[in-house]
């Protein structure tokens, strides 16, 4: 907003008069704009998912049909997230723990079709079967997570041998 935008000028000319030069007046501007831009955004989600499980109330929020009350929570969500990831990675500069992202992202096709033709949920119970059974119910679960982590330990593997599919 105006408010936004008077911060940066404030910014700007405030790094000028110490004679910081203009690639960090810059920077400090157009990080001051973005910071203004992650919280609307922010609250936009939020919003949004507010507005889609009261919507729900009346129409209610189905996956599988898509409903506009769905369709509004799903959006909110992803803005809010998009808005975490964005200021955890870009904002303050955290790139290092993201890195299984950008490999699922690079053979994110890959993946889509290796896992019909391996089979991700058997190699799992190989490994850790034994110990789903000691905890219950929610081996389940266990099983899930060694089924992911061997799909990510395949695409990690891709990532860093530098093989990606193309179409």
């Amino acid at each position: 907003g105006l408010d936004g935008i008077l911060t940066s000028f404030a910014i700007i000319a405030g790094a000028h008069g110490a004679n910081l030069g203009p690639v960090p007046m810059l920077a400090l501007g157009i990080s001051n704009v973005l910071a203004d831009a992650l919280t609307s955004v922010l609250a936009i989600g939020a919003l949004l998912v507010i507005a889609g499980n009261q919507w729900g109330n009346h129409f209610p929020v189905i996956k599988n049909l898509w409903t506009s009350s769905f369709v509004l929570v799903a959006g909110g969500w992803s803005l809010m997230l998009l808005s975490v990831f964005y200021g955890l990675i870009d904002g303050l500069g955290w790139k290092r723990w993201a890195w299984i992202w950008v490999a699922i992202g690079a053979n994110a096709i890959t993946i889509y079709l290796v896992q019909r033709i391996v089979p991700f949920s058997s190699i799992s119970k190989f490994f850790f079967q034994g110990t789903a059974n000691l905890v219950g119910d929610q081996g389940t679960i266990l099983l899930l997570a060694g089924a992911l982590a061997c799909k990510c330990l395949l695409l990690a593997w891709l990532y860093n041998k530098r093989i990606f599919l193309r179409l």
